[in-house]
């Protein structure tokens, strides 16, 4: 029986949580050979991470990639990829669009690569997953409407935003991809915390920073480690993080260690599990320490991570980042999250699809 093929597209720059959700969906289908197209300039360190898999395709052998890098040999420029996925598009079977916050609105939301990559695909099986929605406006929402019916699956993982658009018959709700991991830490917790940060708005920087600092030096008097998680690099996490230890003494910063997230995505995830407590912004940190059972206080920086922990029936707006300036933590506010499994619907209509193909 022939392979099936897929197109699959995210967000691909060294974001663990992006890359996480990689990783489950190659695992998950290693019956499909998925074509996978990271920027040519990190394509070397995408291939370190998946190439352990047979079914994932890089495009360093096709003809037009070829062509390009004999004019191009410096690998540090990027080299447009666009034309090479549309063409893509039109050879494989099925696309997944998998991701959490792909549906952002911004000033050139109108001319979307992925409008016109769901053109060339036609009628063929379409799914989106592991996504939410916003911030947005109305015009915005309503051509989000009319674009999903073109598609066989879109799932979201809060309610917010299936609510928003549940009137499609293709939009369902299912519960974040990562929580179907099944790596979670049995062993016995250290006496560290786990510290996840994101750039902020310069507006909020001081604020968020002196709150950092403040729990922080409150776990280090009682003797525990500080881990701080470097979850994508590229987007600013160790930068800020170096700001965090500029609010710190010589002394305390003694007790802090630096993780960065570098391909290696089990040792990156086992590593942060073994921490008995997590103040955490990234919102896949906040995922980890629920499947980690860890006691967490969660730093909402949008609605995302608001709308998720409300769904779980957890409101921690008082730790919403523009307001950290006049706030005080203590270790009274953290929480383990309960959860009651780390199984998700999230795949549910790839699986009928592949189900249906193979009979």
């Amino acid at each position: 029986m022939r392979r099936k093929s897929c197109l699959v597209i995210g967000y691909i720059n060294m974001n663990y949580g992006d890359d996480l959700f990689f990783d489950i969906l190659f695992k998950r289908y290693k019956q499909v050979d998925f074509y996978f197209y990271p920027p040519s300039v990190l394509l070397k360190k995408y291939k370190n991470i998946y190439s352990k898999y047979k079914n994932v395709k890089f495009y360093d052998n096709e003809d037009e990639y070829i062509r390009i890098r004999k004019d191009i040999t410096d690998e540090n420029i990027p080299i447009n990829l666009f034309p090479s996925i549309l063409q893509r598009a039109k050879q494989v079977d099925f696309y997944i669009n998998i991701g959490g916050s792909i549906f952002i609105q911004n000033q050139n939301w109108k001319r979307d690569d992925r409008y016109e990559i769901k053109n060339i695909l036609g009628n063929k099986p379409s799914f989106i997953v592991g996504c939410n929605f916003g911030p947005g406006d109305k015009e915005y929402i309503n051509y989000l409407k009319k674009w999903f019916k073109n598609f066989d699956d879109v799932c979201f993982r809060d309610k917010y935003s299936y609510d928003m658009f549940k009137k499609v018959k293709s939009v369902r709700y299912a519960d974040d991809i990562v929580l179907s991991y099944k790596k979670s830490y049995k062993g016995r917790k250290k006496r560290s915390v786990a510290v996840s940060l994101i750039s902020v708005n310069k507006e909020y920087e001081d604020g968020y920073l002196n709150f950092h600092a403040q729990l922080i030096r409150k776990f280090i008097n009682i003797n525990y480690s500080i881990n701080i998680y470097v979850f994508c690099y590229n987007d600013n996490d160790y930068n800020i993080s170096l700001k965090l230890l500029d609010k710190l003494t010589d002394d305390e910063i003694k007790s802090i260690n630096i993780i960065k997230y570098n391909g290696d995505i089990d040792y990156f995830y086992k590593h942060f599990s073994k921490n008995s407590y997590l103040i955490g912004s990234r919102f896949h940190s906040i995922i980890m320490g629920i499947l980690n059972r860890q006691k967490i206080l969660p730093i909402s920086y949008g609605d995302k991570t608001s709308n998720y922990l409300k769904d779980m029936g957890y409101n921690f707006d008082r730790f919403f980042v523009k307001n950290l300036k006049n706030v005080n933590a203590s270790l009274e506010d953290f929480k383990i999250i309960n959860h009651d499994d780390n199984t998700t619907g999230a795949f549910d209509k790839i699986d009928e699809y592949l189900k249906r193909r193979n009979k």
